[in-house]
């Protein structure tokens, strides 16, 4: 009965271990490049007995990890000569990292290039001006993750009440609705430039005309009661009709749909012309001339951690004393060490999660980055799709495209952009969803003023694509991306 006891206490405390482990982990993963920077400053000023060595050489990149009897680094460089020579850890090993091999063979066929770089700078500009508000740290979390979700346009897509529901799968914390709901009025519709997170056409006109300062744009009062009173009307692009209810002359009605033309249905575009604020990014994709990917982790500041020798020294030399005080050193010391060594492995185990979880994302999309990072390359894939094929959780690869950069041939974007979900064809096939946004967008743009697009003209066009969608499929994501219908397109047409 007493081993059984002991065996089920020891059990019991392995568990706990193994759980304290697993949250410190995810910590570290959570923790974009700077930020690990300054956690690794708190932990060696916590903790005398690690050491942080800055790297000048600038030969050496990375993170280098020196425990007792090996060295494990993340830089790309061979080791130099003075790292090869014998010490008193006795030798190092140098771990080696995987890199994908990644074929060039693309059966899919897809079309034509798509530059990404403009829309990257809106999402930056978003975040940075997040500063100016009094955020606690989960409606911080919240508003990213909407900006996020926003389409190129930056225009939000996705219901609301999805988001959540999303977001609680992901993050394993519910926020109610509401909160949403506050967030998206009070927060992202005051960001620049105006219109940012409208869920339809009227929504993106009537935030940009609330924006508009009355003494300086004498028609805003009628403009708003144009998209608040008419709405409807105008969406049906009956505009003679709507004249005659407003009672307006000609020379002021004129004037009026002139200045309505003049805002931007898509409002994220306004933000391409806008130098993008820096951002650090946290993986570099290296493209190769035989077709493979190399997948480097950044640091911030290139550092090289190991267990001060004085603490190993004074470790070896009170391991078999007998004193009681000094045994007391000795188990502080030990303890001391103990979590230094510890805190070592569990960076060691953050890079190789991290690079697991990136190269996967880059295998799957492959497409994309092979095409030059063209937008409707992109395949439907979700974190479950990347934690199944890794063997990793949900919440460890959700913690992992957490706010993360990665720097392309192409460009810097953040992780999670490569997440989308697909629809199903009617086919039988999926497509993901920015992919039809973008196939959509490309033929809008190329269509004859005089005659646009219908859905159901669209709808043709996409199966000539191979992309069997349903009209209303496509009618849906029209008004999500803030695309007015051809009657309206004709109209704007020939105001400009």
């Amino acid at each position: 009965m007493d081993r059984l006891r002991q065996s089920l206490s020891q059990s019991q405390t392995l568990r706990q271990v193994q759980n304290l482990r697993q949250i410190q982990v995810a910590r570290l993963l959570e923790l974009p490049a700077q930020g690990l920077d300054q956690h690794i400053e708190e932990e060696v000023e916590k903790n005398p007995a690690l050491e942080a060595e800055e790297v000048t050489d600038p030969g050496v990149e990375g993170l280098q990890i020196e425990l007792p009897g090996r060295l494990l680094t993340a830089a790309k460089t061979p080791a130099s000569a003075e790292e090869n020579e014998p010490s008193d850890w006795n030798g190092y090993e140098t771990d080696s990292y995987r890199e994908p091999k990644i074929p060039l063979e693309e059966p899919e066929d897809f079309y034509g290039p798509f530059n990404f770089g403009n829309t990257q700078s809106l999402y930056e500009s978003l975040i940075e001006q997040l500063a100016a508000f009094e955020l606690q740290p989960w409606e911080r979390e919240v508003v990213e993750f909407i900006i996020y979700n926003l389409t190129p346009e930056g225009l939000l897509a996705v219901p609301l009440e999805k988001l959540a529901r999303q977001y609680a799968y992901q993050e394993g914390k519910e926020v109610p609705l509401s909160e949403w709901e506050r967030l998206l009025q009070h927060v992202v519709h005051k960001l620049e430039p105006p219109g940012i997170g409208a869920r339809n056409l009227l929504e993106a006109l009537r935030l940009q005309i609330e924006a508009l300062d009355p003494q300086e744009e004498p028609l805003k009062p009628l403009l708003w009661k144009l998209v608040t009173e008419y709405g409807q009307a105008l969406e049906k692009g009956h505009w003679e009709r709507i004249r005659r209810r407003m009672g307006l002359e000609e020379a002021t009605w004129k004037a009026l749909v002139r200045r309505l033309a003049s805002l931007n249905p898509r409002p994220g575009l306004a933000a391409s012309d806008e130098v993008a604020p820096a951002v650090t990014p946290d993986f570099i994709l290296h493209l190769r001339d035989d077709g493979t990917f190399q997948v480097e982790v950044l640091y911030y500041r290139p550092k090289r951690l190991r267990i001060r020798r004085q603490y190993l020294e004074l470790l070896e030399k009170l391991a078999r004393t007998k004193d009681p005080e000094l045994r007391e050193t000795y188990e502080e010391l030990k303890k001391r060490v103990e979590a230094a060594k510890q805190f070592m492995e569990h960076l060691q185990q953050r890079e190789r999660t991290l690079r697991l979880t990136v190269e996967e994302i880059v295998r799957q999309q492959k497409a994309f980055f092979l095409s030059g990072c063209d937008e409707k390359r992109l395949r439907p894939m979700i974190l479950e799709d990347v934690a199944r094929a890794v063997g990793l959780d949900i919440s460890t690869v959700s913690r992992v495209a957490h706010s993360k950069y990665i720097q392309t041939p192409c460009g810097i974007y953040p992780l999670k952009f490569f997440f989308s979900e697909g629809i199903r064809t009617e086919s039988g096939g999926e497509v993901a969803n920015k992919a039809v946004w973008s196939h959509m967008k490309e033929l809008i743009a190329q269509e004859d003023p005089e005659r646009p697009y219908s859905d159901e003209a669209l709808v043709k066009l996409l199966r000539e694509r191979g992309i069997q969608v349903r009209r209303r499929t496509v009618a849906k994501y029209r008004q999500q991306l803030g695309i007015p219908t051809a009657a309206e397109r004709r109209q704007l047409y020939k105001l400009r």
